[in-house]
């Protein structure tokens, strides 16, 4: 979480290669920590000095307050929001390729998650599939545009200006190919 924040910081005020290395710091810590076992491992050493102590607030029974330790949750909540930033700040430091990558592991993330909003989820595929398309990786692009279809709801009177701006980037994408494909054909 702090170096997402600190990296958040640097980013804000445009120092993007600093606001870098914390984001990168933070995808290092998760890569040590993730195998951690069990699903919460909490210091709670304010609970139970309340508890012993009969106090109602962890400022009645010590002078401190120490609670923390490693939420399994969070973290990997965390660490999304880590290839999100990271996947930004590439961005803004002009490394499409690497921004790409980030936004694709983010999304992947999401969806095994199940932590994301439709909307948002299927316009950064369709944004991704822009990425692909202008770099003539055709195969990407229809992926991503095949999974923002994917997760639109079966009824299709439900969310009808998503799933036609879904459909003008499939349109694009056909154009792009074709127009492609007859340079290619005539330059044989």
């Amino acid at each position: 979480d702090i170096y997402n924040n600190l990296g958040i910081i640097y980013c804000n005020r445009g120092m993007h290669k600093k606001g870098l290395m914390h984001f990168a710091k933070a995808e290092q810590m998760y890569e040590l920590i993730k195998d951690v076992q069990g699903l919460k491992i909490v210091n709670k050493f304010n609970e139970f000095m309340k508890r012993t102590t009969g106090a109602t607030h962890h400022r009645e029974c010590c002078g401190f307050y120490i609670d923390g330790g490693l939420d399994k949750e969070k973290v990997e909540s965390n660490f999304t929001q880590t290839l999100f930033y990271l996947a930004q700040t590439y961005g803004k430091l002009n490394k499409p390729d690497l921004s790409a990558a980030y936004c694709a592991k983010t999304l992947q993330r999401q969806l095994d998650t199940k932590s994301y909003g439709i909307k948002d989820w299927a316009v950064n595929c369709i944004s991704l599939a822009e990425y692909f398309l202008s770099s003539h990786n055709y195969a990407q692009a229809e992926y991503c545009i095949m999974a923002a279809m994917a997760i639109l709801p079966a009824d299709i009177k439900k969310r009808k200006k998503l799933r036609a701006t879904i459909a003008m980037q499939l349109g694009k994408y056909y154009s792009q190919r074709l127009s492609n494909g007859i340079e290619r054909m005539q330059l044989n």
